[in-house]
């Protein structure tokens, strides 16, 4: 009897998750920092043209895959390439070699990672790949929650401190005293008054992150009011390209595979 599998209920539900999965805590927290450094508004254009020559086909791939597997990660590329092929042979060995390179700049850890993903792929194929991406959302996961209750408990305390009057040198205080408070997540309440909606699981997991984003997106609207915002908005003119230069592609190009990596 074949697995009974559960189907998005909508279209809608799909894209939110979709986008969920690909819109991370990066943007939040370390993406704004990124670009202030970068040439504000330039930044975000390279960032845009990197979105749509990698990840945007990257992304296709994945549905793509999906679509015609209908399996998880492993599965699909054991469906797709069930043993080891010629092509996983080549690309096997130009990661074993490019890990040798990496040797040779002295950068051992990045060089030992690089040598056994390439065995991996050059022994067992593209399953590895699938296997990888499984693995990635676990680590993900380890420091997500971590830093997603340092996001939550600086938001609290932005809201209750007068940051105006609060003098330079007591913020890293602050920041240190949001590090150290463990903080939860009120979200049973919102997941109990879910239960009886006919949701797939994995669209009622995402209904529980709607709240929260509507609740940021109305405290950066209060935000876009206060007396300093147009010094914010100063940082994101698209006037200096020569600061977003091509080498910035190497920043930016990791970030757009883990966001496509994270949806995967």
């Amino acid at each position: 009897m074949a697995e009974k599998r559960e189907q998005w209920g909508s279209g809608l539900g799909f894209i939110l998750a979709a986008a969920g999965s690909a819109v991370g805590l990066g943007n939040i927290w370390k993406f704004p920092y990124i670009t202030g450094e970068n040439g504000g508004g330039a930044f975000v254009i390279v960032y845009l043209i990197c979105i749509v020559a990698i990840g945007l086909p990257v992304m296709l791939c994945e549905l793509a895959l999906g679509r015609h597997t209908q399996r998880n990660p492993v599965g699909a590329f054991q469906a797709v390439c069930p043993k080891s092929s010629t092509v996983a042979h080549l690309i096997g060995g130009g990661i074993v070699l490019n890990a040798f390179f990496l040797f040779c700049f002295g950068r051992w850890q990045a060089g030992l990672l690089a040598l056994a993903v390439g065995i991996l792929v050059f022994r067992i194929g593209w399953v590895v790949v699938g296997a990888m991406g499984v693995l990635a959302g676990f680590v993900i996961l380890s420091f997500y929650s971590v830093v997603g209750g340092w996001t939550m408990g600086y938001m609290l305390e932005a809201a209750t401190l007068q940051s105006e009057t609060m003098p330079d040198k007591q913020t890293p205080q602050v920041i240190a005293k949001v590090v150290l408070t463990e903080v939860q997540v009120p979200s049973e309440g919102l997941a109990e008054e879910l239960k009886g909606q006919d949701l797939s699981e994995a669209e009622q997991k995402e209904q529980l992150t709607i709240a929260g984003r509507r609740a940021a997106l109305a405290y950066l609207a209060d935000a876009l009011s206060l007396s300093g915002a147009p010094k914010g908005w100063e940082k994101m003119e698209a006037k200096e390209f020569e600061t977003a230069a091509v080498t910035k592609i190497m920043t930016l190009a990791p970030k757009v595979v883990l966001d496509d990596a994270v949806a995967l």
